[in-house]
């Protein structure tokens, strides 16, 4: 188990947030799906309790590649490709996933990218 505080979250190349920075300089990396449910709860400054696997990245950097995540009085278990188990308290953990065609994470993802895009151009 590691305990951090996020300094950062870590933007991929299609703007989707797929990992943290801690502020002790530790990397974490997570699908953009995940990354995206995460960010709706947690974010900078917040403290996280993690477990899983610790792998160097091309850069030669180590990296943790999380399969529990634990923040703010509810935590997250998945096997880096779907959401296994949530819990926590209704109003603090992720929704279940939807089996639909366009998924509500989906639809917040390009949301979120909609944002990020009008206040670029507003400033």
């Amino acid at each position: 188990m590691l305990d951090g505080t996020i300094k950062k979250l870590i933007y991929n190349h299609h703007d989707d947030v797929d990992g943290w920075q801690l502020h002790d300089g530790t990397l974490v990396h997570f699908p953009p799906h995940i990354g995206e449910q995460l960010s709706e709860w947690i974010g900078e400054g917040d403290e996280v309790t993690l477990e899983g696997d610790r792998r160097s990245n091309r850069d030669g950097d180590e990296v943790i590649f999380p399969s529990y995540i634990e923040s703010q009085g509810w935590s997250l278990t998945f096997d880096q490709k779907k959401p296994q188990q949530r819990k926590g308290p209704d109003d603090k953990h992720p929704p279940e996933h939807q089996g639909s065609q366009v998924s509500n994470e989906d639809i917040m993802r390009e949301l979120m990218k909609l944002r990020r895009l009008m206040e670029a151009w507003s400033q």
